[in-house]
Parts: structure tokens; C-alpha cells; sequence
């Protein structure tokens, strides 16, 4: 029986590219937990949401798993160690409908899902103010 670590990090490059890691299906994971008796309640643990997070993935309303932990789950379920600084963070930004609106005009040219357009940009914009930072002496 695999047993889980999640207290440590297995390091990994920079590069790393967890968005890359192959989908998760939820037969898979159910599957998985089985063999490894690991109960919903600790694979929400493990990922540092709650259990009905875990039980909506399965309910006949949602069935999926949200593209932001594939890259995380399949990590765990090949035994590798994690902690929870490894994991996205989760951030609730209010939105006027104009600025979701034009976000999502932009996320559709570029052919990408809104979060990931978001993502992207915040990304870019933050490492642009970082170097500006810098070469400001600041």
C-alpha cells in the first residue's frame, strides 16, 4: 500500500511546469483512493480545502476536478512528498462586469481560459514591476 507524505517537499525546478501534468479523471482518483484507503476527508486535508469541496468532484451535479489541481493530485498519487506552500492559492478578486468582460474578450483572443488569461497577465505585469524595481534600485 503507497503511503502519502504531505509535510515535505520533493524540490523541484523553477521551470516545472504544473499545469503540463496529464488530467486527473475522476475514476482515477476514486480508484486510487480505494487501493490506498484514503478517505475524501484526508485527500481534502492533503489539499488544504474542505471535504465538501472533495464530495461536490464526485456529485452527479459537478463530476470533475478543477483543472487547478490535476498537477497536484497526480503528484500525490505517484507518492511524491508535498506541502501545502506547493499548492495555487486560491484568491477571491471582485470584479466590476466591464473589467470581467474585457478580461474575458482578451482570454478568448489569446484561445485561453479566463483564469489562466488572468493568471498570465498577473504574472507578467508582477515580473515587469519586479525588473523595473530593480533597475530602479529599489
Amino acid at each position: 500500500m503507497k503511503r502519502l507524505f504531505f509535510d515535505k517537499i520533493a524540490h523541484r525546478g523553477e521551470n516545472d511546469d504544473m499545469e503540463k501534468a496529464p488530467i486527473v479523471s475522476l475514476e482515477q482518483l476514486r480508484k486510487w483512493m480505494k487501493e490506498n484507503a484514503v478517505s475524501r476527508s484526508a485527500l481534502a486535508k492533503a489539499l488544504d480545502i474542505q471535504r465538501s469541496t472533495v464530495d461536490n468532484w464526485f456529485s452527479s451535479k459537478r463530476n470533475s476536478i478543477p483543472t487547478h489541481f490535476h498537477a497536484i493530485l497526480h503528484r500525490i498519487m505517484a507518492g511524491e512528498r508535498l506541502s501545502p506552500t506547493e499548492m495555487k492559492s486560491q484568491l477571491v478578486v471582485p470584479l466590476s462586469s466591464h473589467v470581467l468582460n474585457l478580461a474575458m474578450k482578451e482570454a478568448v483572443r489569446a484561445n485561453m481560459k479566463i483564469e489562466d488569461w488572468i493568471a498570465q497577465t498577473i504574472e507578467e505585469n508582477a515580473s515587469q514591476e519586479a525588473r523595473g524595481n530593480v533597475e530602479r534600485g529599489e
